[in-house]
Protein backbone atom coordinates (compact mmCIF):
# COMPACT_ATOMS: atom_id res chain seq x y z
CA UNK A 1 0.00 0.00 0.00
CA UNK A 2 2.68 2.39 0.93
CA UNK A 3 4.38 1.62 -2.31
CA UNK A 4 1.11 2.32 -4.21
CA UNK A 5 0.64 5.70 -2.49
CA UNK A 6 4.16 6.75 -3.44
CA UNK A 7 3.52 5.82 -7.05
CA UNK A 8 0.25 7.82 -7.14
CA UNK A 9 1.84 10.82 -5.46
CA UNK A 10 4.69 10.78 -7.90
CA UNK A 11 2.26 10.62 -10.82
CA UNK A 12 0.25 13.59 -9.54
CA UNK A 13 3.38 15.60 -9.02
CA UNK A 14 4.52 14.75 -12.53
CA UNK A 15 1.11 15.93 -14.01
CA UNK A 16 1.28 19.10 -12.03
CA UNK A 17 4.72 19.79 -13.28
CA UNK A 18 3.59 19.13 -16.86
CA UNK A 19 0.55 21.48 -16.43
CA UNK A 20 2.71 24.13 -14.86
CA UNK A 21 5.22 23.83 -17.65
CA UNK A 22 2.44 24.18 -20.27
CA UNK A 23 1.14 27.34 -18.62
CA UNK A 24 4.61 28.81 -18.53
CA UNK A 25 5.18 28.05 -22.20
CA UNK A 26 1.81 29.65 -23.15
CA UNK A 27 2.55 32.75 -21.14
CA UNK A 28 5.98 33.01 -22.69
CA UNK A 29 4.52 32.92 -26.18
CA UNK A 30 1.84 35.46 -25.28
CA UNK A 31 4.15 38.10 -23.89
CA UNK A 32 7.11 37.51 -26.15
CA UNK A 33 5.65 39.54 -29.13
CA UNK A 34 3.18 37.33 -30.98
CA UNK A 35 0.73 39.88 -32.44
CA UNK A 36 -2.04 37.44 -33.12
CA UNK A 37 -2.03 36.30 -29.54
CA UNK A 38 -1.88 39.82 -28.18
CA UNK A 39 -4.81 40.95 -30.37
CA UNK A 40 -6.92 38.07 -29.27
CA UNK A 41 -6.21 38.71 -25.63
CA UNK A 42 -6.25 42.52 -25.43
CA UNK A 43 -9.67 44.05 -24.52
CA UNK A 44 -11.09 46.84 -26.81
CA UNK A 45 -10.88 50.13 -24.93
CA UNK A 46 -11.33 53.58 -26.57
CA UNK A 47 -8.56 56.01 -25.90
CA UNK A 48 -9.63 59.00 -23.79
CA UNK A 49 -9.98 62.33 -25.59
CA UNK A 50 -7.56 65.07 -24.57
CA UNK A 51 -10.02 67.89 -23.81
CA UNK A 52 -7.24 70.25 -22.87
CA UNK A 53 -5.76 70.30 -26.38
CA UNK A 54 -6.43 73.41 -28.50
CA UNK A 55 -8.46 72.54 -31.65
CA UNK A 56 -7.02 73.63 -34.98
CA UNK A 57 -10.56 74.38 -36.27
CA UNK A 58 -12.77 76.80 -34.31
CA UNK A 59 -15.58 74.33 -34.67
CA UNK A 60 -15.36 71.17 -32.63
CA UNK A 61 -17.06 68.24 -34.23
CA UNK A 62 -18.53 65.62 -31.96
CA UNK A 63 -20.26 63.03 -34.04
CA UNK A 64 -22.71 64.90 -36.31
CA UNK A 65 -23.30 67.88 -34.05
CA UNK A 66 -21.41 71.14 -34.33
CA UNK A 67 -20.53 73.21 -31.30
CA UNK A 68 -19.02 76.68 -31.30
CA UNK A 69 -16.55 77.55 -28.56
CA UNK A 70 -17.89 80.13 -26.16
CA UNK A 71 -14.58 81.98 -26.17
CA UNK A 72 -14.65 82.92 -29.90
CA UNK A 73 -18.29 83.04 -31.18
CA UNK A 74 -18.88 83.22 -34.93
CA UNK A 75 -20.31 86.59 -36.05
CA UNK A 76 -23.98 86.43 -36.91
CA UNK A 77 -24.57 86.80 -40.64
CA UNK A 78 -27.63 88.96 -41.30
CA UNK A 79 -30.22 87.45 -43.55
CA UNK A 80 -30.65 89.04 -46.95
CA UNK A 81 -33.79 91.11 -47.24
CA UNK A 82 -35.53 90.49 -50.52
CA UNK A 83 -36.44 93.63 -52.45
CA UNK A 84 -40.16 93.68 -53.15
CA UNK A 85 -40.97 93.32 -56.82
CA UNK A 86 -43.22 96.05 -58.22
CA UNK A 87 -46.37 94.66 -59.79
CA UNK A 88 -46.38 94.70 -63.56
CA UNK A 89 -48.43 97.38 -65.29
CA UNK A 90 -51.31 97.11 -65.84
CA UNK A 91 -52.46 95.88 -62.44
CA UNK A 92 -55.86 95.12 -63.94
CA UNK A 93 -56.03 91.55 -65.30
CA UNK A 94 -56.16 91.46 -69.08
CA UNK A 95 -59.48 90.44 -70.53
CA UNK A 96 -58.47 88.41 -73.55
CA UNK A 97 -61.96 88.66 -74.99
CA UNK A 98 -61.14 92.20 -76.20
CA UNK A 99 -59.05 92.79 -79.34
CA UNK A 100 -55.66 94.49 -79.34
CA UNK A 101 -55.57 98.27 -79.94
CA UNK A 102 -53.13 99.04 -82.75
CA UNK A 103 -52.04 102.05 -84.81
CA UNK A 104 -49.07 103.93 -86.25
CA UNK A 105 -46.92 106.95 -85.43
CA UNK A 106 -45.80 108.87 -88.53
CA UNK A 107 -44.26 112.19 -89.52
CA UNK A 108 -44.73 114.22 -92.73
CA UNK A 109 -42.37 113.43 -95.58
CA UNK A 110 -41.88 116.63 -97.59
CA UNK A 111 -40.50 114.73 -100.56
CA UNK A 112 -44.12 114.35 -101.62
CA UNK A 113 -45.97 116.53 -99.16
CA UNK A 114 -48.75 117.52 -101.55
CA UNK A 115 -49.84 113.89 -101.62
CA UNK A 116 -49.68 113.64 -97.82
CA UNK A 117 -46.60 111.43 -97.89
CA UNK A 118 -45.36 110.19 -94.50
CA UNK A 119 -42.62 108.08 -93.02
CA UNK A 120 -42.61 105.86 -89.97
CA UNK A 121 -41.32 107.02 -86.59
CA UNK A 122 -39.62 104.15 -84.79
CA UNK A 123 -38.83 104.16 -81.07
CA UNK A 124 -41.65 106.51 -80.04
CA UNK A 125 -43.15 105.81 -76.60
CA UNK A 126 -46.92 105.89 -76.22
CA UNK A 127 -48.34 105.97 -72.69
CA UNK A 128 -51.98 105.51 -71.74
CA UNK A 129 -52.86 108.75 -69.94
CA UNK A 130 -56.17 107.82 -68.32
CA UNK A 131 -58.46 104.91 -67.54
CA UNK A 132 -57.96 101.62 -65.67
CA UNK A 133 -54.72 100.92 -67.55
CA UNK A 134 -53.18 104.38 -67.17
CA UNK A 135 -49.39 104.23 -67.17
CA UNK A 136 -49.10 101.28 -69.50
CA UNK A 137 -46.71 102.04 -72.37
CA UNK A 138 -45.85 100.72 -75.82
CA UNK A 139 -42.97 101.53 -78.18
CA UNK A 140 -43.27 101.77 -81.96
CA UNK A 141 -41.35 99.32 -84.15
CA UNK A 142 -39.40 100.10 -87.33
CA UNK A 143 -42.69 100.51 -89.20
CA UNK A 144 -44.04 102.97 -86.65
CA UNK A 145 -46.57 100.44 -85.36
CA UNK A 146 -47.73 100.24 -81.74
CA UNK A 147 -50.04 97.79 -79.99
CA UNK A 148 -51.78 97.58 -76.62
CA UNK A 149 -53.04 94.07 -75.84
CA UNK A 150 -56.69 93.36 -75.16
CA UNK A 151 -58.07 96.85 -74.66
CA UNK A 152 -61.71 97.28 -73.76
CA UNK A 153 -63.43 100.27 -75.33
CA UNK A 154 -63.26 102.19 -78.58
CA UNK A 155 -60.81 104.95 -77.63
CA UNK A 156 -57.46 105.50 -75.93
CA UNK A 157 -56.03 108.71 -74.45
CA UNK A 158 -52.32 108.57 -75.35
CA UNK A 159 -49.24 110.68 -74.70
CA UNK A 160 -46.66 110.34 -77.49
CA UNK A 161 -43.00 111.15 -76.80
CA UNK A 162 -39.64 110.77 -78.51
CA UNK A 163 -36.38 112.67 -78.24
CA UNK A 164 -36.20 115.56 -80.72
CA UNK A 165 -39.96 115.52 -81.32
CA UNK A 166 -42.71 117.67 -79.84
CA UNK A 167 -44.75 115.69 -77.28
CA UNK A 168 -48.33 115.16 -78.34
CA UNK A 169 -51.49 114.18 -76.45
CA UNK A 170 -54.23 112.59 -78.53
CA UNK A 171 -57.34 110.47 -78.44
CA UNK A 172 -57.19 107.59 -80.89
CA UNK A 173 -60.18 105.58 -82.04
CA UNK A 174 -60.67 102.11 -83.39
CA UNK A 175 -62.91 103.29 -86.22
CA UNK A 176 -62.70 107.13 -86.31
CA UNK A 177 -60.03 109.75 -87.07
CA UNK A 178 -57.53 110.82 -84.43
CA UNK A 179 -58.26 113.99 -82.43
CA UNK A 180 -56.33 116.09 -79.94
CA UNK A 181 -56.64 115.25 -76.25
CA UNK A 182 -58.94 118.25 -75.70
CA UNK A 183 -61.34 116.84 -78.29
CA UNK A 184 -60.32 119.16 -81.13
CA UNK A 185 -60.90 117.41 -84.47
CA UNK A 186 -57.96 117.43 -86.87
CA UNK A 187 -60.12 118.34 -89.87
CA UNK A 188 -57.43 120.68 -91.18
CA UNK A 189 -55.78 117.62 -92.65
CA UNK A 190 -59.02 116.46 -94.28
CA UNK A 191 -58.24 113.11 -95.86
CA UNK A 192 -54.73 113.13 -94.36
CA UNK A 193 -52.92 110.41 -92.40
CA UNK A 194 -54.73 111.03 -89.13
CA UNK A 195 -58.02 110.19 -90.81
CA UNK A 196 -56.92 106.56 -90.51
CA UNK A 197 -58.01 105.11 -87.14
CA UNK A 198 -55.15 104.84 -84.66
CA UNK A 199 -52.74 106.93 -86.76
CA UNK A 200 -50.82 109.76 -85.04
CA UNK A 201 -48.77 112.38 -86.88
CA UNK A 202 -45.94 114.10 -84.99
CA UNK A 203 -43.33 116.76 -85.80
CA UNK A 204 -39.95 117.94 -84.58
CA UNK A 205 -39.61 119.85 -81.32
CA UNK A 206 -40.17 123.60 -81.51
CA UNK A 207 -37.20 125.72 -80.37
CA UNK A 208 -37.81 127.26 -76.96
CA UNK A 209 -37.10 130.73 -78.37
CA UNK A 210 -40.33 130.70 -80.41
CA UNK A 211 -42.64 129.19 -77.81
CA UNK A 212 -44.07 132.55 -76.83
CA UNK A 213 -45.43 132.81 -80.39
CA UNK A 214 -47.10 129.41 -80.07
CA UNK A 215 -48.63 130.39 -76.74
CA UNK A 216 -49.85 133.88 -77.61
CA UNK A 217 -50.78 133.75 -81.30
CA UNK A 218 -53.80 132.15 -83.02
CA UNK A 219 -52.41 129.20 -84.96
CA UNK A 220 -53.94 126.08 -86.56
CA UNK A 221 -54.50 123.16 -84.18
CA UNK A 222 -51.79 120.52 -84.12
CA UNK A 223 -49.27 122.69 -85.98
CA UNK A 224 -46.23 120.55 -86.80
CA UNK A 225 -42.60 121.46 -87.44
CA UNK A 226 -40.34 119.60 -89.88
CA UNK A 227 -36.64 120.48 -90.01
CA UNK A 228 -34.65 119.37 -93.06
CA UNK A 229 -31.13 119.87 -94.35
CA UNK A 230 -32.16 121.36 -97.69
CA UNK A 231 -35.36 122.52 -99.42
CA UNK A 232 -34.34 124.40 -102.55
CA UNK A 233 -32.10 127.17 -103.84
CA UNK A 234 -34.91 129.72 -103.72
CA UNK A 235 -36.40 129.19 -100.26
CA UNK A 236 -35.38 128.35 -96.73
CA UNK A 237 -38.84 127.31 -95.59
CA UNK A 238 -42.50 127.03 -96.46
CA UNK A 239 -45.91 126.64 -94.87
CA UNK A 240 -48.37 123.92 -95.81
CA UNK A 241 -51.73 123.14 -94.18
CA UNK A 242 -50.83 122.70 -90.51
CA UNK A 243 -47.14 122.30 -91.25
CA UNK A 244 -44.02 124.50 -91.01
CA UNK A 245 -41.03 123.22 -92.96
CA UNK A 246 -37.67 124.91 -92.43
CA UNK A 247 -34.14 124.40 -93.62
CA UNK A 248 -31.42 124.01 -91.03
CA UNK A 249 -29.04 126.99 -90.95
CA UNK A 250 -27.98 130.19 -89.22
CA UNK A 251 -31.33 131.88 -89.87
CA UNK A 252 -33.46 129.02 -88.57
CA UNK A 253 -35.41 131.06 -86.00
CA UNK A 254 -36.11 133.88 -88.43
CA UNK A 255 -37.37 131.39 -91.00
CA UNK A 256 -39.59 129.67 -88.45
CA UNK A 257 -41.10 132.98 -87.33
CA UNK A 258 -41.80 133.99 -90.95
CA UNK A 259 -43.63 130.72 -91.62
CA UNK A 260 -45.53 131.11 -88.35
CA UNK A 261 -46.82 134.36 -89.86
CA UNK A 262 -48.39 132.27 -92.64
CA UNK A 263 -49.71 129.81 -90.07
CA UNK A 264 -51.41 132.73 -88.33
CA UNK A 265 -53.04 133.76 -91.62
CA UNK A 266 -54.34 130.24 -92.09
CA UNK A 267 -55.73 130.06 -88.55
CA UNK A 268 -57.62 133.33 -89.03
CA UNK A 269 -59.01 132.14 -92.37
CA UNK A 270 -60.17 128.89 -90.80
CA UNK A 271 -61.89 130.78 -87.99
CA UNK A 272 -63.83 132.93 -90.46
CA UNK A 273 -64.51 130.50 -93.29
CA UNK A 274 -64.11 126.94 -92.02
CA UNK A 275 -61.61 124.08 -91.75
CA UNK A 276 -61.08 123.91 -95.51
CA UNK A 277 -60.02 127.55 -95.85
CA UNK A 278 -56.71 128.33 -97.53
CA UNK A 279 -54.01 130.77 -96.49
CA UNK A 280 -55.01 133.19 -99.27
CA UNK A 281 -58.48 133.54 -97.77
CA UNK A 282 -56.89 135.62 -95.03
CA UNK A 283 -56.97 138.64 -97.38
CA UNK A 284 -60.78 138.76 -97.00
CA UNK A 285 -60.85 138.57 -93.21
CA UNK A 286 -61.15 141.69 -91.01
CA UNK A 287 -57.51 141.32 -90.00
CA UNK A 288 -56.39 140.97 -93.60
CA UNK A 289 -58.31 144.06 -94.65
CA UNK A 290 -56.91 146.03 -91.69
CA UNK A 291 -53.39 145.05 -92.70
CA UNK A 292 -53.96 146.17 -96.31
CA UNK A 293 -55.03 149.58 -95.03
CA UNK A 294 -52.01 149.85 -92.71
CA UNK A 295 -49.61 149.04 -95.53
CA UNK A 296 -51.18 151.62 -97.82
CA UNK A 297 -50.87 154.27 -95.12
CA UNK A 298 -47.18 153.46 -94.70
CA UNK A 299 -46.69 153.87 -98.42
CA UNK A 300 -48.55 157.15 -98.40
CA UNK A 301 -46.89 158.60 -95.29
CA UNK A 302 -43.37 157.13 -95.39
CA UNK A 303 -42.94 155.48 -98.77
CA UNK A 304 -42.16 151.93 -99.72
CA UNK A 305 -39.50 150.20 -97.66
CA UNK A 306 -36.96 147.66 -98.88
CA UNK A 307 -39.26 144.69 -98.29
CA UNK A 308 -42.17 146.19 -100.22
CA UNK A 309 -40.83 145.00 -103.57
CA UNK A 310 -39.93 141.75 -105.25
CA UNK A 311 -40.78 138.55 -103.41
CA UNK A 312 -42.55 140.37 -100.56
CA UNK A 313 -44.83 142.45 -102.77
CA UNK A 314 -47.93 140.32 -102.16
CA UNK A 315 -50.04 141.12 -99.14
CA UNK A 316 -49.61 137.55 -97.83
CA UNK A 317 -45.80 137.66 -97.91
CA UNK A 318 -45.58 141.26 -96.72
CA UNK A 319 -47.62 140.45 -93.64
CA UNK A 320 -45.52 137.30 -92.83
CA UNK A 321 -42.39 139.43 -93.03
CA UNK A 322 -43.90 142.08 -90.75
CA UNK A 323 -44.93 139.41 -88.25
CA UNK A 324 -41.42 137.93 -88.22
CA UNK A 325 -39.82 141.36 -87.69
CA UNK A 326 -42.30 142.13 -84.94
CA UNK A 327 -41.60 138.87 -83.06
CA UNK A 328 -37.86 139.31 -83.59
CA UNK A 329 -37.97 142.56 -81.57
CA UNK A 330 -38.96 140.49 -78.56
CA UNK A 331 -37.27 137.18 -79.29
CA UNK A 332 -34.03 138.42 -80.87
CA UNK A 333 -34.02 135.36 -83.08
CA UNK A 334 -31.21 136.10 -85.51
CA UNK A 335 -28.82 138.86 -86.53
CA UNK A 336 -29.88 141.33 -89.25
CA UNK A 337 -27.49 139.50 -91.59
CA UNK A 338 -30.07 136.72 -91.87
CA UNK A 339 -32.54 138.86 -93.82
CA UNK A 340 -32.56 141.93 -96.04
CA UNK A 341 -35.33 143.94 -94.41
CA UNK A 342 -35.37 147.06 -92.32
CA UNK A 343 -36.30 146.85 -88.61
CA UNK A 344 -39.98 147.26 -87.85
CA UNK A 345 -40.08 150.73 -86.26
CA UNK A 346 -42.34 153.74 -86.05
CA UNK A 347 -40.09 155.49 -88.57
CA UNK A 348 -40.21 153.05 -91.48
CA UNK A 349 -43.51 151.12 -90.98
CA UNK A 350 -45.47 152.82 -88.20
CA UNK A 351 -48.92 151.68 -89.32
CA UNK A 352 -47.90 148.06 -89.78
CA UNK A 353 -46.21 148.11 -86.37
CA UNK A 354 -49.49 149.28 -84.90
CA UNK A 355 -51.32 146.51 -86.76
CA UNK A 356 -48.97 143.83 -85.36
CA UNK A 357 -49.45 145.11 -81.83
CA UNK A 358 -53.23 145.01 -82.22
CA UNK A 359 -53.76 141.81 -84.17
CA UNK A 360 -50.98 139.28 -83.64
CA UNK A 361 -51.67 138.88 -79.95
CA UNK A 362 -55.39 138.17 -80.30
CA UNK A 363 -55.55 134.46 -79.56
Amino acid sequence: MKVLKKVISAAVSRQSLILLASVCVFASVLFSGCPEAQQMMTPVVSEPTDTAAEPTDPTIVVGEKEETPATEPEPEVPKEVETPVEPAVPTVPLDTTHPNFTGKVLMPDISDYLRRATRAVAGATLTIASGPRAGEAAVTDTNGRYAFPHIAGETLHLQVEKGGFEPKAVIVHRSEPTMLADGTPLEIYGGGPQSNPGTILIGHRWPDAVRFILEETPLPPDLLLVRVDFISEKMAGFYGPGLVVVEEGNCLLHTISHELGHAYQHAVAIAHIGPHAEVGNWNDTPGGKAYAEARQKDWDEVGKSIDDGGHFSTLIEDMANTASDFWNIRGKFDTPLCFDTQPLTEEDRPNRLWWAQEWLGKK
